[in-house]
Protein backbone atom coordinates (compact mmCIF):
# COMPACT_ATOMS: atom_id res chain seq x y z
CA UNK A 1 0.00 0.00 0.00
CA UNK A 2 1.00 3.28 0.46
CA UNK A 3 1.10 5.87 3.37
CA UNK A 4 -0.61 9.64 3.71
CA UNK A 5 3.34 10.76 4.17
CA UNK A 6 4.56 8.95 1.09
CA UNK A 7 1.43 10.11 -1.02
CA UNK A 8 2.77 13.69 -1.04
CA UNK A 9 6.31 12.98 -0.68
CA UNK A 10 5.52 10.97 -4.56
CA UNK A 11 3.67 14.06 -5.65
CA UNK A 12 5.92 16.45 -4.50
CA UNK A 13 8.57 14.38 -6.15
CA UNK A 14 6.70 14.34 -9.56
CA UNK A 15 5.26 18.10 -9.32
CA UNK A 16 1.67 16.95 -9.45
CA UNK A 17 -0.77 18.69 -7.70
CA UNK A 18 -3.29 16.76 -6.23
CA UNK A 19 -6.20 16.90 -8.50
CA UNK A 20 -2.97 16.09 -10.84
CA UNK A 21 -2.92 12.36 -8.76
CA UNK A 22 -6.77 12.38 -8.86
CA UNK A 23 -6.70 12.46 -12.45
CA UNK A 24 -3.86 9.79 -12.91
CA UNK A 25 -5.56 7.55 -10.75
CA UNK A 26 -9.23 7.90 -11.41
CA UNK A 27 -9.97 9.40 -8.23
CA UNK A 28 -12.31 12.56 -6.96
CA UNK A 29 -10.28 14.86 -5.42
CA UNK A 30 -11.95 14.70 -2.46
CA UNK A 31 -10.43 11.12 -1.71
CA UNK A 32 -7.25 12.49 -2.64
CA UNK A 33 -6.92 15.19 -0.12
CA UNK A 34 -8.45 13.28 2.74
CA UNK A 35 -6.23 10.51 2.27
CA UNK A 36 -3.30 12.77 2.43
CA UNK A 37 -4.45 14.97 5.49
CA UNK A 38 -4.79 11.42 7.35
CA UNK A 39 -8.64 12.49 7.34
CA UNK A 40 -9.79 9.31 5.86
CA UNK A 41 -8.30 5.91 4.64
CA UNK A 42 -9.21 5.28 0.94
CA UNK A 43 -10.55 1.40 -0.01
CA UNK A 44 -8.53 -0.97 -0.89
CA UNK A 45 -8.97 -0.58 -4.71
CA UNK A 46 -8.35 3.41 -4.31
CA UNK A 47 -5.03 2.66 -2.34
CA UNK A 48 -4.24 0.77 -5.52
CA UNK A 49 -5.33 3.22 -8.04
CA UNK A 50 -2.55 5.44 -6.10
CA UNK A 51 -0.16 3.02 -6.14
CA UNK A 52 -0.70 2.28 -9.94
CA UNK A 53 -0.46 6.20 -11.09
CA UNK A 54 2.26 7.11 -9.24
CA UNK A 55 4.50 3.69 -9.96
CA UNK A 56 3.40 4.38 -13.85
CA UNK A 57 5.04 7.63 -13.50
CA UNK A 58 8.64 6.22 -11.76
CA UNK A 59 7.72 6.03 -8.52
CA UNK A 60 7.79 3.57 -5.57
CA UNK A 61 6.62 3.78 -2.01
CA UNK A 62 9.31 1.72 -0.07
CA UNK A 63 8.51 -0.55 3.28
CA UNK A 64 11.27 -2.04 5.69
CA UNK A 65 10.12 -4.34 7.93
CA UNK A 66 6.34 -3.30 8.02
CA UNK A 67 7.10 0.41 7.80
CA UNK A 68 6.97 2.87 5.65
CA UNK A 69 10.62 4.57 4.77
CA UNK A 70 10.19 6.56 2.08
CA UNK A 71 9.82 6.56 -2.04
CA UNK A 72 12.26 5.22 -4.99
CA UNK A 73 12.23 6.66 -7.99
CA UNK A 74 12.26 3.81 -10.75
CA UNK A 75 13.47 5.63 -14.25
CA UNK A 76 12.59 3.92 -17.32
CA UNK A 77 15.93 5.22 -19.07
Amino acid sequence: MITSGQCRAARAWLGWSQNDLAKASGLTIGTVVNFERDQSIPRSRSMNEIVRAIGIAGIRPVFQGGRAIGIISESRE
